[in-house]
């Protein structure tokens, strides 16, 4: 397997770069500029690598999953695993900046969870005209009527499920975003 290296904040104002003197050009995904800036430095052998917040890569696998949804099976499966555990793995994060999310009844993690990261996705979004109208819209798209919604229908087949919760499941995400602060 041959190796690709290349930097993300060189991508043409076209959202393609071409590699050396190679006749491929990489097409970038709507919404990578905003995720990078905001994405954590880690070093791994001598390398420096970004890491983006599980907010930015929901908003990254959305915007993948729309752009070709027959061949993208994985992104809805990554995305409800990340909504699946972001509770456990912000729980204090969530406790203290978001309180007012605990006053409903009954106590639901999963939809908590999805809110908030609603929330965090909302900072990517508000960067970019082009990027939050394509995400609302595409969230829009798909909870209007919940037995119409591929991403409901796919995560309640996934996880055995039913559609009700997952559409709810799925507003809570799209109320994040969109709710003001």
């Amino acid at each position: 397997m041959k190796e690709i290296d290349f930097n993300f904040e060189q991508i043409s104002v076209d959202d393609t770069m071409s590699c050396n003197d190679r006749a491929v050009d990489l097409h970038a995904y709507l919404g990578f500029e905003e995720v990078l800036k905001n994405s954590m430095e880690i070093i791994i052998e001598d390398k420096v690598v970004r890491i983006p917040s599980l907010p930015s890569f929901v908003l990254l696998k959305l915007i993948s999953w729309s752009d070709r949804p027959e061949s993208r099976d994985n992104d809805l499966y990554d995305i409800l695993k990340i909504i699946e555990s972001y509770y456990e793995y912000e729980s204090n994060a969530i406790m203290e900046r978001h309180f007012d999310l605990f006053d409903k009844e009954p106590f639901d993690q999963l939809m908590i969870a999805a809110r908030v990261l609603g929330r965090g996705t909302k900072q990517y979004i508000q960067k970019s005209e082009e990027l939050r109208d394509r995400v609302l819209l595409l969230l829009a798209d798909n909870l209007n009527e919940p037995s119409d919604s591929e991403i409901t229908r796919e995560r309640a087949r996934i996880k055995d499920a039913e559609i009700s919760y997952t559409h709810a499941l799925l507003l809570e995400f799209q109320t994040g975003l969109t709710e003001e602060a």
